[in-house]
């Protein structure tokens, strides 16, 4: 390996171990501060809501979406493409199914028109 690329692996290796490092160091109390409710005062995150809470929350918003793209479209794979997920979200919420050949296609057309219907409101 050149000397260059030997230079800039143990960088690279240097960064990693300080990321580590400061990672475990951030982790390390919070067993304890789960206990003594010293994480909520640090401004840690907040616990997630319950499903119950959760399915609350969507059963009102649903209604204000109507017949809209889903907003779960704006979610692309790394190569902006649409995510593994969204033929079954589709599914899910009781979308038509799209042929294979034009899922893509389709998918376009949703992430336009969410834009278009979310840049005026």
């Amino acid at each position: 390996m050149p000397d260059a690329q030997k230079k800039a692996l143990r960088r690279w290796r240097g960064n990693l171990r300080h990321r580590q490092r400061e990672e475990s160091r951030s982790a390390g109390p919070r067993s304890d501060e789960k206990a003594t409710g010293a994480a909520s005062d640090r401004g840690a995150e907040a616990p997630r809501l319950d499903r119950e809470a959760v399915v609350a929350l969507v059963d009102r918003i649903r209604p204000l979406l109507q017949d809209e793209p889903l907003l779960s479209a704006l979610v692309a794979g790394a190569d902006l493409s649409p995510h593994g997920l969204y033929r079954h979200i589709r599914f899910s919420h009781g979308r038509e199914r799209v042929p294979d050949a034009s899922l893509e296609m389709h998918w376009r057309m949703e992430v336009l028109e969410l834009f278009h219907l979310w840049r005026h409101r």
